[in-house]
């Protein structure tokens, strides 16, 4: 252990290392006492194998880098987020730290930081999600650049959306639609029957609708899961869909603005249908001077005149929520199901089907129509078994010269 000059009061370390430079770095501490401890750690970690001198050297900010570089060398939809979190919220932290230096305190203070911000609890752990993923992949690569993961604890969520659509709420967002464009009242219906994710729906294109057979098919590389989908469509979605393919090209996109233009993205006018069907649920507000608005892309105080418009409400999302649970409810096997909204396992499908109001007073009903064919029964039974101790029983035959007759015998025992 050593002090950089006079005047310092931190202790730095040094470790010699065979074949290699020595391994060297500040303690962080300024007494001898504590200095002797770290190096005593230091110590033990490099004979039990934990520290190298390749894996000392690495930051964090090298295994994001190689973290990101391969999903987007791969082509992974997740890119972009993955890289918004690391730019925006990990990178201040962790950037110059090494990465055999990361604790759960560092991660702790972390998660204190951005709550302290605003940051609702699944936002942080989406953060720490990419962190986590950087670390495996930095332990899987040869040689590893990491040699411990550190362990994630994720926060606890409780702002789980159950939004679902209910069939007045349908009909009315569906005559909004109409009066918006058929484009809009066709991403609306294959959303609402098939529960398909928003990117999936305005790729769609002619090619992939067969109005013959009435089924939709997604190609696997447009889908998030990177898997194929198909799936067969009810009467509504056929009505929707088929002026949006009448007269186009094979390759051409399905949902097209009237000026032909492709809809690229549908957020603002979303906002407008949800707000004119249900204006007490979702609203619109600007986020400068927290007032409502009704125009998407502008205030309506003219003092102010931002365009920075957020959006409180319904989402295109909870339609996903809403045909799996539609699906379920109308008894469509769970397997069948998730080939059609496209999940991969049980236990995601399963946090998207909602049980609504409407189907407790299924339950409560059919199970009234099961005990009444019960009792039904029950007392057929009933009735017929006291039918059949009613009626006399027949007189009993006895065989004659080859012949039944009457048996006198017994009735003269009897008498």
């Amino acid at each position: 252990m050593y002090l950089l000059g006079p005047g310092k009061t931190i202790y730095h370390w040094k470790i010699p290392v065979d074949g290699h430079k020595s391994l060297q770095g500040s303690t962080g501490v300024r007494t001898e006492k504590e200095a002797l401890k770290f190096l005593q750690r230091k110590k033990a970690e490099l004979a039990a194998g934990r520290v190298t001198h390749y894996t000392f050297k690495t930051t964090i900010a090298e295994l994001a880098k190689d973290y990101l570089d391969n999903l987007k060398l791969n082509s992974k939809p997740s890119y972009q987020d993955m890289e918004l979190q690391w730019r925006l919220h990990l990178k201040p932290h962790f950037e110059f730290m090494k990465a055999s230096e990361l604790t759960t305190e560092h991660l702790q203070k972390f998660k204190f930081a951005r709550k302290a911000e605003g940051a609702a609890p699944a936002s942080i752990n989406r953060a720490l999600e990419v962190l986590r993923a950087a670390y495996r992949r930095g332990a899987s690569n040869t040689p590893p650049k990491v040699l411990v993961i550190p362990r994630f604890e994720m926060m606890d969520v409780k702002n789980v959306r159950e939004g679902f659509v209910e069939t007045p709420e349908y009909m009315a967002t569906v005559a909004q639609c109409r009066k918006v464009g058929a484009w809009m009242l066709g991403i609306y219906e294959i959303g609402h029957a098939f529960g398909w994710r928003k990117e999936e729906v305005i790729g769609l294109q002619v090619k992939q609708v067969n109005m013959l057979n009435r089924s939709v098919r997604i190609a696997p590389d447009t889908t998030k899961d990177r898997a194929g989908r198909l799936a067969y469509m009810p009467e509504s979605l056929y009505l929707a869909l088929e002026p949006l393919v009448r007269g186009k090209k094979p390759n051409d996109h399905v949902f097209t603005r009237p000026n032909g233009e492709r809809v690229m993205d549908f957020d603002k006018t979303w906002w407008e249908v949800c707000v004119a069907v249900d204006p007490d649920r979702n609203r619109m507000f600007c986020r400068a001077c927290k007032i409502p608005t009704t125009h998407p892309s502008k205030c309506a105080n003219p003092d102010c005149g931002s365009d920075n418009i957020g959006y409180r409400g319904r989402l295109y999302h909870d339609l996903r929520r809403t045909a799996i649970t539609n699906m379920v409810n109308s008894g469509i096997p769970e397997k069948v199901a998730m080939m059609i909204s496209g999940h991969r396992t049980a236990a995601v499908f399963k946090r998207y089907h909602i049980v609504v109001e409407s189907a407790l007073e299924d339950a409560a009903e059919f199970y009234e129509q099961r005990m009444q064919k019960q009792i039904a029964k029950q007392q057929a039974a009933a009735s017929e078994l006291r039918d059949s101790l009613a009626k006399p029983e027949p007189k009993k035959l006895r065989l004659v010269g080859g012949k039944k007759r009457p048996d006198v015998r017994s009735e003269f025992e009897n008498s």
